[in-house]
């Protein structure tokens, strides 16, 4: 190494001044072009970052704004009636995602859990590459769409080969009633039979 630099200084003293002036120019330019361009790509790169950030805040207001209003419609006394049959859940998610052109996922069968005198079905389902707006859209027509569906758990987390997409897991839910146990009924005989 110390002979390249040796060799370079032979060369810069070899050289006439208006060489030497001409050699530093370039230099000094090639130096203020590299930090244009650092400034510039780091510029934009902030630029994208704060477009992220301002659909975020959008999505986030937009989120707000909905649960508030549905927190009002919910205190104003509006009632829902719970059906005998329950809403079928894959054909509701599946319109609400051919509607917006996304990629259908699998429905598993729903669980059901019984409380009280309903009954409620649930299942997973998660979505890969949405973006912000795609997410926001996605949740409100879920929750918009039908009273009788509620989303119960939402998971978000950002896609590992597109950092501007989200992949989500989400359960949701809808109700029905519960049936009617049937009681059986002795028949007369057997109610006899005992007695005697």
């Amino acid at each position: 190494m110390a002979t390249s630099i040796d060799g370079l200084r032979e060369r810069w003293e070899r050289m006439n001044p208006s060489e030497q002036r001409l050699v530093s120019i370039l230099g000094a330019t090639l130096v203020v072009c590299l930090v244009v361009a650092l400034v510039a790509k780091i510029g934009s790169g902030m630029d994208a970052i704060e477009r992220k950030n301002g659909d975020s805040r959008k999505a986030l207001r937009s989120l707000a704004v909905f649960r508030n209003a549905k927190a009002k419609a919910s205190s104003a006394g509006s009632e829902i009636t719970i059906p005998d049959k329950a809403l079928a859940l894959d054909s509701y998610l599946e319109g609400i995602i051919s509607e917006m052109e996304l990629t259908s996922p699998t429905y598993p069968a729903p669980k059901e859990s019984k409380s009280g005198d309903f009954v409620e079905l649930s299942f997973s389902v998660e979505l890969k590459g949405l973006d912000i707006n795609q997410l926001t859209l996605l949740l409100e027509k879920i929750e918009t769409g039908s009273k009788l569906v509620v989303l119960k758990e939402l998971l978000v987390e950002t896609n590992f080969r597109d950092k501007e997409k989200l992949d989500v897991e989400f359960k949701i839910a809808t109700y029905k009633k519960a049936e009617a146990e049937a009681v059986e009924k002795p028949k007369d005989g057997e109610a006899a039979g005992e007695e005697g």
